[in-house]
Order: structure tokens, then C-alpha cells, then sequence
């Protein structure tokens, strides 16, 4: 059993990682509407980083995931799925000050295994469901986000593409970087094995999202079974543009390493750098 309690830097991660999130209610809820809750989510930050505070914002954050869950059924994110579900095991597991130091432990060693238990279904549930989107079995969401998608890691990937066009000596007809709407506008350079290597790229997410979770959910290959992990959330997370829950996901796999405070930070300060780059500089990651 380790020595330390992950559940309130845990917790504290849950509470900035949505607080940060919530920056995006400036375009949902536009005027004060927007800064109110923000400023609401900020307060509830800062009350879950206390020691006295803690349970009580983990509790309000929860109903307040919870119901925008409900509300956004049947459209709802499986960031938010996980959002919820992590919350409650958090408030389920929480301690007082009263309780044994023992027990605390052992909750934490069971906060670890649950909410990674709960991100491995939410992983399984994603293979499945692009099993059953067509457009995951021929790589057409693959080529969509490269060729169309208008953020910085696709126009990074765009150059890259046309680097090793010009190398190879090959080129074949695409898209502009206007737009999805103006797919076959302008001619691009690019190798004329994409089409190969986006049907590659498309069926190792799915078949990453539906093996992975039984390594890291099979004792004797949980460890090594992390780092593949951490890889193929964030190489999902940049190439669907799905920031969110890529950050989240990544802090639920930082809670089960040997160092979770410093690996929590760390996640912490990439969304912090994520929001700079996006509100304050304008750029699309």
C-alpha cells in the first residue's frame, strides 16, 4: 500500500481542470451570464483545494456535472460521462479528518483502481461506438481532421504531409486549409499513400481504444500498459480535437503512477498552456 493519500490533489485537479473548462461558457453564455460562471467555478476551485473545503466542492461540482449531463442528453460528451463518474467515486471515497489513517490509505489505493477502471469502460465504450461509425473503417474522419480541420496540430500535419510529398516525388489532389466545405477547392501536395496511412492510423484508435483497456486493467501488464496509454490519448485527443477529455483522461492516468501530485501538476499546467495559446494568442491546438 503507498504511504501517500492521492484523494484531495486528485480532487484539486477535478476542480481547476473544470474551471478551466469552463472558459468556454464565454461563447455559450455570452455577457455576464458567462463570467458569473466562471467566476462561480474558480471559487469552487479554490474551496476544493482547501482541506476543510474539499468534500463540499467535490459534492457541488458533481450535482453541477450532473445536471449539465442531463440537460445535454442525448448529446452528451463522453467527457462529461467521465466527469460525473469520476466525481462521485471521489465523493464516495472521501474521508474526514476523523478517519483512520489506514482507512484513508486503502481508500486511496481504491480511488486509483476505480477511476481507472472507469476510464478503461469509457475507452471500450469509444472503440465500440467507432466500430459502429462508418466513417471510422476507411479512415475518412482521419483524412477529415488533416486536411480539413482548420486547428494547429492539423496544419501542423498538413506541412508535414507536403515535406514528404516533396521528398518522395509524389502528389496527389486534396484539400485547401479553408475549410471543410471547400474539400477538393485547391490542389495540396501530399503522398499518395495517405490513404493508406489514414485507414492505418484510423483502425489502430480503434483497436487501441479496445485492447488497451484490457492491458491496464489486467494486473500483470498495468505498468507498462500506462505509457502506451498516455501515447494513444494524446494522439486521439490532437487528432479528434478533443482536448478536454484527452487532459482528463490524463489526469485519471496520473493518479495510478508513483508520483501523482507532480503528474497531476503536470497535466495541470499543459491545459494552463493550452489556455493560453487558444484565448490569449488565438491558436487552435
Amino acid at each position: 500500500m503507498r504511504s501517500c493519500d492521492p484523494w484531495r490533489p486528485f480532487a484539486a485537479f477535478m476542480a481547476w481542470h473544470l474551471a478551466l473548462q469552463s472558459t468556454y461558457m464565454r461563447w455559450v453564455m455570452p455577457g455576464i451570464a458567462g463570467i458569473v460562471v466562471m467566476a462561480v467555478m474558480v471559487a469552487l476551485a479554490v474551496l476544493t483545494s482547501t482541506r476543510r473545503g474539499a468534500r463540499v466542492g467535490v459534492a457541488i461540482l458533481l450535482a453541477y456535472q450532473l445536471a449539465l449531463a442531463v440537460a445535454r442528453f442525448p448529446l452528451t460528451a463522453n467527457s462529461s460521462y467521465l466527469t460525473v463518474l469520476v466525481l462521485g467515486v471521489l465523493l464516495l471515497l472521501s474521508s474526514s479528518s476523523r478517519t483512520p489513517r489506514r482507512v484513508v490509505l486503502e481508500r486511496g489505493e481504491e480511488l486509483r483502481r476505480t477511476v481507472l477502471f472507469v476510464l478503461m469502460v469509457i475507452y471500450a465504450m469509444a472503440g465500440v461506438q467507432k466500430l459502429a461509425q462508418g466513417y471510422w473503417h476507411d479512415g475518412e474522419f482521419i483524412v477529415l481532421t488533416l486536411l480539413a480541420d482548420l486547428s494547429f496540430f492539423a496544419e501542423s500535419m498538413r506541412h508535414l504531409l507536403e515535406l514528404g510529398a516533396l521528398l518522395l516525388g509524389s502528389a496527389g489532389p486534396l484539400v485547401s486549409t479553408s475549410g471543410p466545405w471547400s474539400l477538393g477547392a485547391t490542389p495540396l501536395l501530399v503522398p499518395d499513400w495517405l490513404p493508406a496511412v489514414a485507414m492505418g492510423l484510423s483502425l489502430s484508435f480503434v483497436l487501441a481504444e479496445l485492447l488497451v483497456p484490457l492491458a491496464v486493467l489486467w494486473p500483470r501488464t498495468r505498468a507498462r500498459a500506462l505509457a502506451p496509454l498516455v501515447v494513444v490519448q494524446v494522439g486521439i485527443g490532437l487528432s479528434s480535437w478533443e482536448i478536454e477529455f484527452m487532459s482528463l483522461a490524463l489526469g485519471c492516468v496520473a493518479l495510478s503512477t508513483r508520483r501523482p501530485r507532480r503528474n497531476l501538476a503536470i497535466v495541470l499546467a499543459g491545459e494552463v498552456v493550452h489556455y493560453l495559446l487558444r484565448h490569449r494568442l488565438g491558436v487552435e491546438i
